[in-house]
């Protein structure tokens, strides 16, 4: 009987450990992702700049155009600073994409905002012969 109670010991400190483990490893993981790709466009920045820096060309190329939510929509402004496209279902603003830094012909940055919240951002550097996102 004496191996049975230690075989149970050893089975109940292993899964304490294992437990333990698992409980203590996400204290050390960050909770900022950066993803990072860059693409060459053959196109004059000024192109570029003009399909990223406009809300209304965002929409084109929206990676997810048929969520489940009812509408968005586009106040002024369309361009630049301020520029946003809002997200609503019913009477709630779901989210919000909001253009909080544009310098025109190389940098575009966006920030998605769910209420009051900060998502992602979105980053858009532009040179003469490649253009960089975040």
């Amino acid at each position: 009987m004496g191996k049975k109670y230690s075989f149970i010991k050893l089975v109940l400190a292993s899964t304490i450990v294992i437990v333990a483990i698992f409980l203590i490893f996400p204290i050390f993981m960050s909770n900022h992702i950066d993803i990072e790709a860059s693409i060459g466009i053959q196109a004059p920045a000024q192109i570029v700049f003009g399909q990223i820096n406009n809300i209304h060309n965002q929409k084109r190329w929206d990676p997810f155009p048929n969520d489940s939510i009812d509408s968005d929509s586009i106040p002024s402004p369309v361009e630049g600073i301020g520029a946003q496209r809002i997200w609503v279902k019913g009477d709630t603003v779901l989210r919000r994409l909001v253009i909080k830094k544009s310098e025109p012909f190389r940098y575009v940055e966006a920030v998605l905002l769910f209420g009051e919240k900060q998502g992602a951002v979105e980053q858009w550097s532009l040179s003469g012969d490649s253009v960089r996102t975040n």
